[in-house]
């Protein structure tokens, strides 16, 4: 009797109505160890230390496989299911036989559902994510790719499976299998490609939003045909009355979903307060809503997956709900069991027990030719819609992609025994290898940047002062509105020298899949930042009546990861043909001089435009507002801007910006040169020189001032700048000065901010009360002429509505805008 105590559970093999089940008996005295090792228990005899040691080696094996794979551009999906056959009969149980004990089959049935629970929850908030409104903004190319990349390997798929139905290849067990196998093989799920476009970081690329809107047509294509096929195959090889009973029961699942639980949960979070925490009470009744569907899915006949899907994909995404929701279960179910689910797809899997018999082959000559034909319908329309080759190649990669959504579709038919062992392996081997080589072709294939390098700079130093200068504003809060007015006040817009303005507010992406870039006037569509965009807009809408005709300006709102952020910023820029960009700084100053708050995400965004962006650039480090109302009324004072002037092609272009910032009546200006005793003063002298002849009035020249400053290296160019203290409202400095000149010699190797450069990042600190304005010049890249076009090379694939307020000169400019 005591030999039999020491046995966590008992399992064997009994009858179902259907098929032979396992069944598991746990003994009530083993679930928990009540004195542990110091009375002689091994607490590994007892269910719940197993099933924590089981979640803490799949966990850290996820997590150390993870780190070896991440450098070959592996998701973490992938990474969890070796995890899975690493620990499982394919080889830990085939070398060390003594492992399997720690995963026995009958020990795994409590960890299956923790695991399961984590993966209804995780399948929620993906779902939970998708804007399914973006179906309607669908246009022909999508709609067509979307049914090629379908209908095609579908009708190629069941070709071959008829053929080798007559060919006697197939056994009666495997041939109900193949249709909905074809089904999901033909799916190009949402959830999956969207998040595989953002680990890349190509979600809000010109590809990224095309596939985003072509996989969400997919999926709902793929919903609706496998539900006829389950319908047919209840017909075919049951009754027409329990194909009646799955219309009903799927209808009345559906019915109380969208017009109960959904209304009740919308009503309860309307409640919630503007920009405050879901309640906890809230938070808790959305979870039992989720499992409320999953139990009535398993009432009316359907898997406990799927109407928490459905619940999820009825609700609004985005904030409040989504990212709230996504926020509170992200670390718990898909840090923590998410691992764990795909991991037992692993364990499940025998990569030695392949057979190599006729009906497994066939499974996977099924499989290999719906794949090619799925490729092949995705890359020839593609290609005749006018994308280019590679574009298109990359585009069919990404829509053939598999991910967690076909990994808990094939567990389901396994535990359903509509798919046997082999065919399982089969099947997840088969993603296993589709996705391993996928992500790195399509990540060294693809680079967007590739739209914005060009030999030909586009600067303000290139154009005159009578060339209207369009601008390219870049808002992360509405903070930084008041300082960017006034500093467009400075440029001096004027009937003879026009400002065009094109703001572009930028907002995370959170609790959504598919990234956006909308026109203003379609940002009802986006409730959550409805408010605040309402805001920016009438302010910078009552700049441009105060200027009366000499500022144009047009609104835009970017949905985006911050990880490739600034692609929406360079795309704008490259299509409405800004001459210089305008970022705010990452770091906040409170009224007091220090430091309020800092964001290392608009760090690595402003570090990436710096180098990427299409024209200059000017990096706006705000210590509160430029000069206050004083540029709204001539009757103020003088606003005091100054320029420093080391050399180099980055100065040049602050120069050039200072030439039209001087001519403002309002402005006091003065340019502080630098100059070294025995290097190169001849050129800056000349080069100061010939800009105050091209000032545009004697007006400007008669204000003007310049302060010649001598010194010998970088320590005594610091000591200078400290010396002119709070005397200016803002300063102008090039990022990057001449590499060579003694005045910034020792200052490069303590400079902190890259993005700043030497100059910049020494007047960020809080040693200065002024606000900076740091230009870049464009880089230059050696890639030839830049060529505006998109993935349909005869045309745009979208166009944003230019505002009617703009000139006819960029009525015509297309933005790329897919979602």
């Amino acid at each position: 009797m005591e030999n039999y105590n020491r046995v966590i559970v008992s399992t064997g093999t009994v009858s179902g109505p259907f098929f032979k089940e396992s069944i598991v008996c746990q003994y009530q005295n083993m679930i928990e160890p009540l004195g542990g090792i110091m009375n002689g228990e091994n607490p590994l005899e007892y269910t719940f230390p197993v099933l924590l040691v089981q979640i803490s080696i799949i966990f850290l094996s996820n997590r150390f496989i993870y780190f070896l794979l991440k450098p070959l551009r592996q998701s973490l999906l992938n990474a969890q299911i070796l995890t899975g056959i690493l620990l499982g009969p394919s080889f830990l149980w085939y070398y060390f036989p003594a492992m399997k004990n720690l995963f026995p089959s009958g020990g795994r049935v409590i960890l299956n559902v923790a695991a399961d629970l984590g993966a209804i929850l995780h399948l929620f908030t993906l779902a939970l994510q998708i804007d399914t409104s973006i179906i309607r903004q669908a246009r022909a190319t999508e709609a067509l790719l979307a049914v090629t990349g379908v209908l095609f390997p579908l009708t190629i798929g069941w070709i071959a499976f008829n053929s080798l139905i007559h060919a006697r290849m197939l056994d009666d067990t495997i041939v109900q299998a193949i249709p909905p196998v074809l089904v999901v093989n033909c799916l190009s799920s949402f959830p999956v490609i969207t998040g595989l476009l953002s680990d890349l970081k190509i979600l809000n690329s010109e590809l990224g939003r095309f596939a985003s809107k072509i996989s969400m047509i997919n999926d709902m294509s793929c919903f609706f045909i496998s539900q006829v096929i389950a319908v047919r195959q209840a017909y075919v090889h049951e009754s027409a009355d329990m194909a009646m009973k799955y219309i009903v029961c799927f209808t009345i699942l559906l019915v109380l979903i969208v017009y109960i639980i959904r209304p009740f949960l919308l009503r309860m979070t309307s409640y919630a307060k503007h920009g405050q925490p879901m309640e906890d009470t809230h938070f808790f009744l959305i979870i039992i809503s989720v499992l409320i569907c999953s139990f009535g899915s398993e009432l009316l006949g359907q898997h406990y997956f799927f109407g928490p899907f459905v619940l999820g994909a009825v609700l609004p995404d985005g904030p409040p709900l989504g990212t709230e929701i996504e926020h509170k279960l992200h670390i718990f179910c898909r840090g923590l069991l998410l691992p764990v689910f795909v991991a037992i797809g692993g364990l499940n899997m025998d990569v030695l027990a392949i057979r190599d018999g006729n009906t497994h082959s066939a499974v996977k000559v099924i499989f290999a030719v719906t794949y090619i034909a799925k490729f092949t319908g995705v890359v020839l329309p593609a290609i005749c819609c006018g994308v280019q080759f590679l574009d298109a190649l990359c585009l069919a990669l990404i829509l053939c992609s598999k991910g967690i959504i076909e990994v808990a579709i094939y567990g389901i038919w396994l535990d359903a025994k509509v798919l046997d062992a082999p065919s399982f392996n089969i099947l997840l081997t088969s993603l296993l290898i589709v996705s391993c080589f996928s992500r790195p072709i399509i990540f060294y294939l693809y680079d967007p940047s590739k739209r914005y390098k060009t030999s030909n700079r586009r600067t303000i130093r290139g154009s005159n002062y009578q060339t209207q200068l369009r601008i390219l504003i870049c808002i992360h809060n509405p903070d930084d509105v008041p300082t960017i007015l006034s500093l467009l006040k400075a440029f001096n817009p004027t009937r003879d020298s026009l400002i065009t303005v094109f703001v572009l507010q930028l907002m995370q992406l959170t609790g959504r899949a598919a990234a956006i870039l909308v026109p203003h006037n379609e940002i009802n569509t986006l409730k959550s930042t409805r408010n605040c965009s309402l805001h920016i807009f009438n302010a910078f809408e009552r700049l441009e009546q105060h200027c009366k005709g000499s500022i144009l300006v047009q609104h835009f709102t970017a949905v985006a990861p911050y990880k490739s952020m600034h692609t929406d910023i360079c795309t704008i820029a490259l299509d409405k043909r800004t001459t210089i960009v305008i970022i705010p700084y990452h770091k906040r100053w409170s009224f007091d001089g220090t430091i309020a708050s800092t964001d290392s995400s608009i760090r690595a965004v402003n570090h990436t435009v710096m180098e990427m962006a299409p024209c200059s650039v000017g990096l706006l480090i705000d210590r509160g507002q430029i000069g206050g109302n004083r540029f709204v009324s001539s009757e103020y004072s003088m606003y005091r801007i100054a320029m420093f002037f080391f050399g180099g092609d980055d100065d040049g272009e602050a120069l050039a910006i200072s030439e039209r910032i001087a001519s403002h009546p309002n402005v006091s200006f003065t340019v502080v040169l630098f100059k070294h005793d025995l290097y190169n003063n001849e050129e800056k002298e000349r080069t100061i020189d010939y800009w105050i002849e091209n000032l545009p009035s004697e007006d400007c020249k008669d204000k003007l001032q310049v302060k010649e400053v001598i010194v010998k290296n970088g320590e005594e160019t610091i000591k200078e700048i400290c010396s002119l203290g709070d005397a200016f409202d803002l300063a102008i400095v090039g990022r990057h000065q001449d590499p060579h000149s003694p005045c910034t010699m020792g200052l490069t190797e303590w400079s902190e901010g890259p993005e700043l450069g030497a100059i910049g990042d020494m007047l960020s600190s809080t040693d200065f009360g002024f606000s900076v304005l740091v230009v870049a010049q464009q880089p230059l890249m050696a890639a030839g002429p830049c060529e505006l076009k998109s993935l349909n090379s005869s045309k745009s694939l979208n166009s944003i509505a230019s505002s009617s307020n703009l000139s006819k000169d960029d009525e015509w400019k297309p933005i790329v805008n897919y979602i």
